[in-house]
């Protein structure tokens, strides 16, 4: 896939979370219907977690929420080490 289709999905994957979050904080105030934990995290795991950071700080989202903090946490970890594997194999031409 060419780097700019795949800046295309971050980006985007990254509003529709964020857009997301921020619509679970506003139905949790109205105490009307919500998006399940399990959704919001399977869009931070696809999204690179940037949208879900972002909307967690502007909106004060989730961040009381222990369990959901420690998983969201390790997806930021697991994200990360991708990142540096991706970079150690095929940009710097380590062998993993």
């Amino acid at each position: 896939m060419p780097v700019k289709y795949f800046l295309i999905y971050l980006l985007g994957i990254n509003l529709l979370t964020f857009i997301i979050f921020a619509s679970d904080k506003r139905m949790a105030r109205k105490k009307m219907y919500r998006v399940s934990e399990k959704t919001s995290l399977l869009l931070a795991l696809f999204g690179v977690s940037f949208g879900a950071w972002l909307a967690q700080k502007l909106f004060r989202h989730k961040v009381k929420k222990s369990g959901f903090r420690l998983r969201f946490l390790m997806i930021v970890i697991l994200q990360i080490a991708a990142v540096v594997f991706y970079f150690l194999k095929y940009r710097m031409g380590f062998i993993i």
